[in-house]
């Protein structure tokens, strides 16, 4: 197996390494087709462009989206925006964050949080809502990544973002 390895911030290289094995019924391999250098690693790669105003952005999902005491939310993107996303409907309220349509018998959710900004997100977003529901869009809609290198270039992602040289890497195996 290949993969990136991180051994201190700054020091991700990219190894060979041993095979994965399915330890306990609950293991699961995954194969990963694909994957990005965030600019929330700033710990991984120091100078990255921390993501400051996750919180911020999070909160007013939940506004948007009319989160209430008692309410159903849910939210769409799981990372930093989305997480925050969570903490804000619970602070605001919200009964809990709903696996889309199963704890609602079929109806939807309240209020959904979009918190990714591509097109599959948003509509994910509308087809969670319960008619008459509030949807938050905050996700940007952006181009996913603006550089493409092999997995064996991890690092140059890192640096390539550390230098401003681009706002996302994907990465390929």
């Amino acid at each position: 197996m290949r993969g990136a390895v991180i051994h201190a911030p700054g020091d991700v290289r990219f190894e060979t390494l041993e095979d994965p094995e399915i330890l306990r019924p609950t293991d699961a391999i995954i194969r990963t087709a694909v994957t990005c250098v965030c600019g929330s690693d700033e710990e991984l790669w120091p100078g990255l462009p921390a993501v400051s105003d996750v919180m911020g952005t999070g909160w007013w999902a939940a506004e948007a989206a009319a989160v209430t005491p008692g309410s159903t939310a849910v939210v769409v993107g799981d990372g930093a925006v989305g997480l925050c996303a969570v903490i804000a409907a619970k602070e605001r309220g919200a009964e809990g964050v709903a696996r889309i349509k199963e704890p609602t018998g079929g109806i939807g959710a309240d209020s959904v949080l979009e918190c990714v900004g591509t097109g599959e997100a948003m509509a994910q977003a509308l087809h969670a809502a319960r008619p008459g529901g509030s949807v938050g869009f905050v996700g940007v809609p952006h181009e996913v990544s603006d550089l493409t290198l092999p997995l064996e270039q991890v690092a140059e992602g890192y640096r390539a973002m550390d230098e401003r040289r681009a706002v996302k890497a994907l990465l390929r195996p």
